[in-house]
C-alpha cells in the first residue's frame, strides 16, 4: 500500500463499496411488494401489548400499503370491538387513501386483543382472490398464537412481522424485611438479556434501581 499512489487505492476501494452495494440488493425507497393479485389483508396487533414502539409499526404500515399499488386492503385489528360483534362484523375493502387514512387512525387500545376473534371475522369475509395477509405481531405468546398463524394460512399466504426486541413484563412487587422483591417475565425462552428495573416515586423521582438478568432459556428472573 506505501507504493500504491493514493488515486488508485480510492479507485479501488470505491469499486468494492459499489459491487458490496449491488451485491446487497438495497431498497433505496422501495416499498415491498406483495404476492398475487388479490387483496392485502393488514392483520394488526393493537393491544394494549402492541403500545410500546407504535410508530415503528405505523411505518411498517405505511410501507406494506405503497406496496399495494391499486389492490384494494382490509385492516383488521385484533383488539376491535367489531371482531367479536355478529351485527357489525363485517371485513371492509378499501381503496389506497382509504386504507392510508384508516391505518393513520389506528391506535393502541388499553384491553387486550382477541387474536381468534379477528381470524373468525375473516375466515367469513368473502374475497373475489386468495389475499395476501401480513400480520403485525407484538411478540407476545398468549397461548392462541400458534392456532392464529395456522388460521390466517389458511386463508391467504401469511408473512409475520414482530418486534426486533421482546417486550418485558413486570409481576407486582412483594415486599419482604428487607425492601421489595420484583419478578420480570418475557413472553420466550430467548438469549441472555439484562435490564434495569427502577423505582419511581409519586413525584417522578427516582428512588432506586436494581439489575436484572434474565439467563438463556429461562423466562422470569
Amino acid at each position: 500500500p506505501a507504493l500504491t499512489p493514493w488515486w488508485l487505492l480510492l479507485l479501488r476501494l470505491l469499486a468494492a463499496a459499489l459491487l458490496i452495494f449491488a451485491l446487497a440488493d438495497p431498497l433505496l425507497g422501495r416499498s415491498p411488494q406483495a404476492a398475487g393479485n388479490g387483496p392485502l389483508v393488514l392483520v394488526v396487533d393493537n393491544g394494549w401489548t402492541a403500545a410500546k414502539n407504535w410508530d415503528q409499526r405505523q411505518d411498517v404500515i405505511a410501507d406494506l400499503l405503497r406496496g399495494a399499488g391499486n389492490r384494494p386492503v382490509a385492516i383488521i385489528a385484533t383488539a376491535d370491538p367489531q371482531n367479536s360483534d355478529p351485527q357489525n362484523n363485517a371485513v371492509s375493502l378499501l381503496d389506497a387513501g382509504a386504507a392510508s387514512r384508516a391505518a393513520r387512525e389506528l391506535k393502541p387500545m388499553s384491553w387486550r386483543g382477541d387474536r381468534m376473534a379477528a381470524a373468525a371475522r375473516l375466515q367469513h369475509a368473502a374475497f373475489a382472490a386468495r389475499p395476501q395477509i401480513f400480520w403485525l405481531s407484538d411478540g407476545i405468546e398468549d397461548g392462541s398464537a400458534k392456532g392464529f398463524a395456522s388460521a390466517l394460512s389458511a386463508i391467504g399466504p401469511l408473512r409475520v412481522f414482530g418486534p426486533q426486541i421482546a417486550a418485558l413484563g413486570l409481576l407486582p412487587p412483594v415486599r419482604d424485611g428487607t425492601g421489595f422483591t420484583v419478578t420480570v417475565v418475557r413472553p420466550n425462552r430467548g438469549a441472555q438479556r439484562n435490564t434495569v428495573v427502577s423505582a419511581i416515586g409519586r413525584n417522578g423521582e427516582s428512588l432506586a434501581d436494581a439489575d436484572v438478568n434474565l439467563k438463556t432459556a429461562t423466562a422470569r428472573a
